[in-house]
Formats: structure tokens, C-alpha cells, sequence
């Protein structure tokens, strides 16, 4: 064994080139200064699941514990201790002088799979996939069970405490509450989300507790929120929004913004559960959805708000609303009230601070992304897991909620539901065209009809659908690139937007108006780095505000969340969630004595290409509407209605039922009890789940100084053989 003392969890060394250990597990009346690692686990854990709502919380608790207590029990072994005591490198790290050499984390899952419930009710098995894996991964069922059960392992029984291991639970309890009780639930899926919220309720647990010994510095650095925090912030919102509200000379659209702020607030204290935010482009939805879940929030004792925005190009405007709102808070706390957590985090947000607290989700207000949130609910890795217990007892807004992918809207759905019925959650599906998510016979995936609840309620939405009609929409049928543009030159106002299909098509229309006009014309898409696109944008709009004719033609990246208004707005043919959203860029303050004008038109030159199956799925049904009714309002409930249930049949074959690549069919339990459990495919689920296909390769533009200085940096490293890059 280690030492004549007690078995280590982690040695850290100091500067002094002496080392201190950390125990493995530590007795009350053990005559230590350093608790054990088991200890400081089991610590987290209760303190995480004090997030959970109250009715779940002791159940989860119990499981989490008993996660905490064996996570680590092959360490006890004398392979490991004296592993652990020949490291003599300060550089080596916990996975180096452990899971790689020694395998410590199969006995913990063996130890679970056979002491955690009976062969009849298998729950063991639920935490043998959390223990197995806490540093490489979740696994699938049959490596695990199959393969890994069976090679041989050190053997560790003989050195751990009796009261470690006789933490055992025959009957342990259930982790449901009344509302679970559903019908129509798919019970595989909702089982391995518990086992994932519990792998990241004990993943977190290990980080903290391993930094708690190793980085006294970074454990100083995580944020500790006041009890009233969110109450706090929903005053900010709440003065924020009061003074534009009552600003002189408010915009024509400013008293229904304020109607419909109002209308949200009013509902706070409705029960938990799903709802629907459907508002026109302009109406201030943002806002208002932030000022709804802050307050709801309070009322129902819920911990965070997480803001899921589809698209990285439009995730910065509104953090910096939010911020904006925020910092005086900010400034008070001296840390961030609102957390931006996304792939293209600008450097100077990226503090370590920010860092640490993304690790967790460690903040009252997450402002992230589709691709970050549904990956990470599927993913079976533990530094993208440890978050996940985060979103439970959370309000969490889903804008522009159409945007969802369809070859993966199935599992989405059903990952929805899983949060709102288990996890106490509320879902805010914000959008300007709601889609039609209620299950019918052609849409089984859907949600009961009775269980979507309208915030503003159907009158009010009506009356907004009339209010708020700013523009005229006309369909010009077939174009080419110069019948396009002849069109544009009969038109009075010569600022124009052009929305495109692709990136290829923008720049064709861009080289044919540059040489055939002198009005200033500009380019934007999402091919250009987030700086560039906050520089167009202003530019934009400044010379919108200054009367200046423009010409700006962009790809799909402008129709969600830019706070931009054109006179006149073409669309080349898309979907007419799209189509909705693109007149929202046309007269969108209603500023303009009339309406303003949106053109849709059909490309003869750019065909929408099959790699874009969603778009010329949309389109075409879109097309499908208009040769029934050639004179269809496209902005209208009825109509929007339409198109989603038509879109959604027409990707139902395409797509598997909404499941491209059969993600549930891997979270089907199996039929014979004391087997149960065996068959989920963690690790397959987390490599077939890409809410958008990964065959891109990072490049680095250096489009200033500082850029240059980094590409300098990281080249000399790349030179050193110390980083590829």
C-alpha cells in the first residue's frame, strides 16, 4: 500500500519540489487537514443537487451519493497506490497517473451493477455506465457489460472501508416525480437521460472536488451568487424596459411592445410547464420572454434562465442586450450575471473566469446555442456532460423555436419533454411563426394540444397579426440575375435587402450590381468572422438612418434577431418561416408612412443544392401553398400552419420519422428485466448526433494586428513540436 497512513486520491506538487496527497477517504475522526477525495465528492453532489426541484431532490440525491462513494474504489487497490506513489512529475496530470495505467473506475461500476438494487429491478446497471465513465466517457452497454465486466481488474475489496461499500441500496428510489407519470413516454430515452444527469452530477463532483485539493486559485475564482440574484435581475429588466416604454417620441410600434411585455409579466406565476411566445418580427420578444422567465423564475424557486439561440451570428446582439441590461450587477458582483457559452466567444469574453463558469454553467442567465444545447444533452463525454445538471428547475427560452433540424426534430422533441416532465424545467418556445408541434396522427412526436399554452392567448395574437402588418408580400415568380436587378431599378426606393439561398449566389448578385451600379452595396453571410459582421451591420444601419441608398445582399444569416429595416426586402423562394422573417427586415419599427415591400422570387440561376435538404424541403412546400392558393397571406397563423404541418410530412419519410440516425432506437430498453438496462448506446448516440454535420476544417484569417500576433505565436509553437495547430 501507499503509506502507513491512509490510501491517496491525488498527489500535488509544490513549488518546492515536496508534494502533498490528498486521502482517499477520510474518517470523522481521522487526524487530517485534508478531507478525502470521496469525502469532497459526496460534498458536491449534495450540494448540486440542491438545484434539483424539491419534490426529486432526496431521491437524486441517494443515487448521486452512491455515485460519489464508488466512483473511485479501484483506487483502494495496491496497484494504484503504488502507481501513484512512484509519480514524481508535478506535470503528470490525475488521468496520466491514473485511468490510463491503472484501471480504477470498473471496480466502483462492477461493485454498483451488483449492490444497487436486484436481478429483478436492475438499477445498479443505471449507475455502473455513470462509474465506468467518469473519465473516458459513457459507454455503450454491450462494451461495458460484454467486454469490459469481464477482463481482469486489481482487486481492491480488502483495502476499502466496509462503510464505503456497505452503502447499499436493494430498493433504491425512484427518480420521478407525479409528473412523469405521462402517458405516451419513451421510457428507454427518459432512462438514459436520468443516467446522464447523473454522470454530470458526479463528473461536476469530481472536477470540483479534484480542484478543491489541486488549484486552491481556480476554486477562489468560481462565482458564489446571492439567494435573490434572479429577483435582482428581473428588476433590472423590469426599469430597463420601463424607460423605453416611456421614452418621448416612442417608435409607432412601441405601445405594443409594451402590450405585449405586459401580457408575459402578468403570466409569472403560471404553473411549470411549455409555452408559446408567438409575436411578429419587431415586437420585442426577446425582452419580454427574458422578463416572463426572470419573473416566473422567482415564483417558482427555479435557479437559471438559459436563452437558446439557433444561430452563432445572431447569439452576440443579443448578449449584448442582455449585458447591457445587466451591468450594473455585473459591475456590483465584479463578475458576469450573463454567460455567453458558444464556439465563436470573442477572446476578450473569454476570460478564466468565463472558463470556469462555462464548465458548469455556473451563472443565473446562459445565453448558448441550438448545437451547444442539444449536443451536450446527448453527448457522453464529462467535461461536456458536468453542465447538464444545470438545466434542471430552469426557464429555458428557445428562439426562433422553428428552426429546429428536422432529421433530428424527433429526438429533440422527446429531449424537451424529458426536461419539462423530469427535471422541472418550463420551455418558452419563442417564435414569429409558430410551428406546428401538436401531435396528430401524421405528427406523433408532437405534444398534446393541451399541454401548449399561448402567453399572449389567441385573441391577442390575433389583434397582433393585424397590428402589426407593415409590409406587402408579392410573389414575382421565375427570375434570372437581371430580371432581378431590372426589377429593382423601377422601384422608387433604391436601398434594398436581398436574401439569398447561398453564399455562391450572393456573390454572383453582388459582381452584377457592382457593375451595373454606383449605389453603395455590401455583403454579409456567415462565411465572414463575427467582427467583420458586426462591421457590416452598423455600416448598414447607419447609412439607413442617414437616408443613404444601400444595397446589402445576405445569405440567411440576416433574417434571425439583426435589429435592421429595409424599405424593400427580396427573397429568393424558401420556407415561409423564412419568408417571415425576412419581412421582419422590411419597415420594422413601421416607421415608413405605408408598408414596406417584400418581393419573393424563384432563382432560375441558383437552384437551392441537395446538400440543403431542409431548405428546398421548405421551399418546396412553400411552392405546394402558393399553387393552392396563389393568394395566400404567408404571414398568417392559418398559413404558417399550414406550411409547418406540410414541411414536416413532406421530411417524415426523408428523414427516418424525424430520426435520421435512429438516436432512440439506441435508448430502447430490453425486454428481459435482469438485462434491462445493457443496451444503451451511449457512445454511439454522441457520435451520430450532430445538429450540423461536422466536415469543416478551422482556418485563421488575420485581419489585424493582434490577429497577426497570434498567428505568429501559435506558429512558433507549431515550430516547437509543442501544439499542433
Amino acid at each position: 500500500m501507499n503509506n502507513e497512513k491512509f490510501p491517496i486520491a491525488h498527489r500535488k506538487w509544490l513549488d518546492n519540489e515536496t508534494s502533498v496527497d490528498e486521502p482517499l477517504y477520510t474518517f470523522p475522526n481521522d487526524k487530517t487537514d485534508i478531507p478525502g477525495h470521496l469525502n469532497m465528492v459526496r460534498y458536491y453532489v449534495g450540494q448540486l443537487t440542491k438545484e434539483l426541484p424539491e419534490s426529486i431532490r432526496e431521491a437524486w440525491l441517494q443515487w448521486a451519493e452512491a455515485a460519489a462513494l464508488w466512483h473511485d474504489l479501484g483506487k483502494f487497490s495496491e496497484e494504484f497506490q503504488r502507481h501513484i506513489c512512484l509519480s514524481s512529475s508535478s506535470s503528470e496530470t490525475v488521468e496520466q497517473h491514473s485511468g490510463k495505467k491503472v484501471d480504477h473506475s470498473t471496480a466502483g461500476a462492477k461493485h454498483a451493477s451488483t449492490h444497487w438494487g436486484t436481478s429483478k429491478t436492475p438499477y445498479g446497471d443505471m449507475l455502473a455506465y455513470v462509474i465506468a465513465g467518469h473519465h473516458a466517457g459513457l459507454p455503450n452497454g454491450a462494451d461495458l457489460f460484454l467486454e469490459r465486466f469481464y477482463k481482469d481488474i486489481p482487486e481492491w475489496e480488502s483495502y476499502a472501508p466496509a462503510e464505503v461499500c456497505s452503502f447499499i441500496e436493494p430498493s433504491p428510489p425512484l427518480l420521478w416525480h407525479k409528473k412523469s407519470q405521462a402517458s405516451k413516454r419513451n421510457l428507454g430515452f427518459a432512462v438514459a437521460m436520468q443516467i446522464r444527469m447523473l454522470f454530470s452530477f458526479l463528473t461536476d463532483s469530481d472536477f470540483l472536488g479534484t480542484e478543491h485539493f489541486m488549484s486552491q486559485e481556480k476554486r477562489n475564482m468560481r462565482p458564489s451568487w446571492p439567494e435573490d440574484i434572479l429577483e435582482q435581475m428581473s428588476h433590472r429588466v423590469e426599469t430597463h424596459l420601463s424607460n423605453m416604454e416611456n421614452a418621448p417620441d416612442p417608435a409607432p410600434i412601441q405601445h405594443l411592445r409594451h402590450r405585449i411585455h405586459h401580457q408575459c409579466l402578468s403570466q409569472a406565476q403560471v404553473p411549470q410547464g411549455i409555452y408559446q411566445l408567438n409575436v411578429p418580427t419587431g415586437g420585442g420578444k426577446t425582452l419580454s420572454s427574458l422578463s416572463f422567465a426572470l419573473a416566473h423564475a422567482r415564483h417558482r424557486h427555479m435557479r437559471r434562465v438559459i436563452y437558446v439561440i439557433p444561430f452563432t451570428s445572431i447569439i452576440d446582439q443579443t448578449s449584448r442586450t442582455f449585458r447591457g441590461v445587466m451591468a450594473p450587477l455585473e459591475e456590483q458582483f465584479g463578475m458576469e450575471c450573463v454567460l455567453e457559452h458558444h464556439s465563436n466567444l470573442a477572446a476578450d469574453k473569454d476570460t478564466e473566469r468565463v472558463r470556469l463558469m462555462s464548465e458548469n454553467w455556473d451563472a443565473p442567465l446562459i445565453v448558448t446555442t441550438s448545437v451547444q444545447f442539444f449536443e451536450s444533452l446527448f453527448s457522453n463525454r464529462p467535461s461536456t456532460c458536468r453542465k447538464l445538471h444545470s438545466i434542471a428547475n430552469s426557464v429555458i427560452i428557445f428562439d426562433e423555436a422553428q428552426s429546429l433540424p428536422s432529421h433530428l426534430l424527433a429526438p429533440c422533441l422527446e429531449a424537451m419533454r424529458t426536461l419539462e416532465k423530469d427535471y422541472g424545467c418550463t420551455l418558452v418556445l419563442c417564435t414569429a411563426t409558430q410551428p406546428a408541434l401538436e401531435c396528430k396522427e401524421e405528427f406523433p412526436i408532437g405534444w398534446p394540444a393541451e399541454e401548449l399554452t399561448s402567453l399572449l392567448g389567441t385573441d391577442f395574437e390575433r389583434q397582433l397579426e393585424l397590428s402589426m402588418q407593415r409590409v406587402t408580400i408579392q410573389h414575382l415568380g421565375e427570375m434570372d440575375q437581371n430580371t432581378l436587378m431590372s426589377h429593382w431599378k423601377t422601384l422608387p426606393d433604391k436601398s434594398a435587402l436581398f436574401i439569398v439561398n447561398t453564399t455562391k449566389e450572393a456573390q454572383s448578385l453582388f459582381d452584377a450590381f457592382s457593375s451595373q451600379t454606383s449605389t453603395h452595396i455590401l455583403h454579409l453571410s456567415a462565411r465572414m468572422f463575427p467582427i467583420h459582421r458586426e462591421r457590416v451591420i452598423e455600416t448598414v444601419k447607419q447609412e439607413l438612418e442617414q437616408e443613404k441608398n444601400i444595397i446589402l445582399i445576405a445569405t440567411r444569416v440576416i433574417e434571425a434577431g439583426i435589429d435592421i429595416s429595409f424599405p424593400v426586402v427580396y427573397r429568393a423562394c424558401a420556407g415561409i418561416d423564412s419568408i417571415a422573417q425576412a419581412a421582419g427586415r422590411c419597415n420594422r419599427h413601421g416607421e415608413r408612412g405605408g408598408k414596406g415591400l417584400v418581393f419573393i422570387y424563384e432563382s432560375t440561376d441558383f437552384p437551392i443544392p441537395g446538400i440543403l435538404d431542409d431548405l428546398r424541403a421548405a421551399a418546396s412546400a412553400t411552392r405546394e401553398i402558393l399553387a393552392q392558393e396563389p393568394d395566400a397571406d404567408l404571414l398568417s397563423p392559418e398559413i404558417s400552419n399550414l406550411f409547418f404541418r406540410t414541411y414536416y410530412n413532406n421530411r417524415k419519410d426523408q428523414t427516418n420519422l424525424w430520426d435520421s440516425k435512429n438516436i432512440k432506437d439506441m435508448t430502447q430498453l430490453t425486454p428481459v428485466p435482469e438485462k434491462m438496462f445493457k443496451s444503451l448506446k451511449f457512445k454511439d448516440i454522441d457520435k451520430n448526433f450532430k445538429m450540423i454535420p461536422d466536415a469543416s476544417r478551422s482556418i485563421m484569417i488575420a485581419i489585424d494586428q493582434e490577429a497577426c500576433h497570434i498567428r505568429e505565436r501559435l506558429e512558433i509553437l507549431d515550430s516547437q513540436g509543442l501544439y499542433p495547430v
